[in-house]
């Protein structure tokens, strides 16, 4: 009996043998401030054991838990419980493996983290992979419980705000904040699901323009998102003066238009006329510049001196963000108070989570979302290896 034999070419899917993935940021490690302070910070070792070197240092030494940092001012040194510490930068993990959990003032965190002077306070910096970095991010900003394919969305979005940020880090010290500033970041992921999500997408960005002479990839565009639009999202050129990075058109949301979320806030007169510096006096709000959907651009605070312009995100920064939650309000004068009564949360440019999960929950695919509210990017998908193998027929 003869057999066949015959050689064929087959692709191994990456969302399904993480083995097989080749990504050009793989490796990456993306420096995320965890906080900026004065005052000395407390770590303490899950599992008892603490660890420390110098940047130049080659060798780990070991340190006592709980331990103390602080800024020495007399001696102009980095200092640590029981310890010499450095006038640059220190390192410090939780034990010999790199996954050992630990905290700093409390919160847990996982990895290395350096430690630097920046001005008069302490840079604690955290060291994290791209990967393990998106899946907190992930769980900070959706939560665990969302549905799988809005998990997904959310996993791309990040990983291409972070991409675009490292391009352009926030800081000599580290590339992102752990804040709203950039994106929330709790700490390391535990949930599976939100595990899942990120390594469906392993390695995915969005982009808008193809990869530019000598580069092999496509370039990343700072992609926005944020809670919910409120039926409408807005382009970032509008919302911001200075955008980083291509954005998308604005986008009609009915997922997020079926979400009824309200809001109030009042702001007493003698508060706003601190913070835009205008004589006390009686004060007039107009709104020159709106958006589709009602989105308040910019307004105009009026008072017997002249006029004050300001852009409502400024507005929505000087007073919080949680308190004057969105840029779709509207406002009366009651007494000596400004009321302030708004709907949707956030600046509304971009991903609107709500809406995503809305979407997943109708049977829309991850590409479908990120589709939606990008319009015009594309996804940037990992190479997959292409392998020949020898094979025999049936007889």
């Amino acid at each position: 009996m003869s057999l066949l034999r015959f050689c064929f070419l087959f692709v191994i899917p990456c969302l399904c043998l993480p083995s097989a993935f080749a990504s050009p940021h793989q490796d990456l490690v993306v420096k995320v401030l965890i906080e900026k302070t004065k005052s000395p910070a407390d770590l303490v070792s899950l599992n008892g054991r603490l660890q420390w070197k110098t940047e130049e240092a080659a060798y780990w030494t070991g340190l006592a838990s709980p331990a103390k940092i602080w800024w020495d001012k007399e001696t102009e040194r980095i200092r640590v419980t029981g310890s010499g510490g450095s006038d640059r930068t220190l390192l410090i993990r939780g034990g010999d493996a790199a996954n050992d959990a630990w905290t700093l003032n409390g919160k847990r965190l996982r990895g290395v983290i350096q430690v630097s002077r920046t001005g008069q306070q302490l840079a604690f910096v955290l060291r994290a992979p791209l990967e393990i970095y998106t899946e907190g991010v992930v769980l900070a900003e959706m939560g665990g419980r969302a549905e799988f394919e809005a998990l997904k969305a959310q996993a791309v979005a990040a990983r291409t705000f972070v991409l675009h940020r490292f391009q352009r880090p926030r800081h000599s010290l580290y590339d992102v904040q752990s804040s709203t500033m950039d994106q929330v970041f709790d700490g390391f992921s535990t949930h599976s699901l939100v595990a899942d999500a990120v390594r469906a997408t392993k390695g995915q960005y969005l982009y808008f323009k193809d990869a530019p002479k000598g580069k092999t990839t496509p370039p990343p565009f700072k992609a926005f998102f944020h809670s919910r639009c409120g039926g409408q999202t807005s382009s970032a050129k509008d919302v911001w003066l200075n955008p980083e990075g291509n954005q998308p058109a604005a986008a009609t949301c009915e997922y997020c238009q079926k979400n009824h979320y309200r809001w109030r806030t009042t702001v007493p007169l003698e508060e706003m006329v601190s913070l835009l510096k205008v004589p006390m006096g009686p004060l007039q709000i107009e709104a020159p510049k709106t958006a589709a959907g009602g989105r308040v651009l910019e307004l105009t605070v009026r008072g017997k001196n002249g006029a004050v312009p300001i852009r409502a995100e400024e507005l929505r920064q000087l007073l919080g963000f949680t308190r004057l939650q969105s840029s779709q309000f509207t406002w009366e004068l009651v007494n000596s108070d400004f009321l302030f009564t708004g709907h949707g949360a956030g600046h509304g440019v971009g991903l609107c989570q709500w809406g995503a999960r809305g979407m997943a929950r109708a049977g829309k695919t991850y590409e479908e979302i990120l589709s939606h509210y990008y319009t015009g990017a594309r996804i940037y998908l990992p190479e997959v290896k292409v392998s020949s193998l020898s094979t025999v027929s049936r007889p």
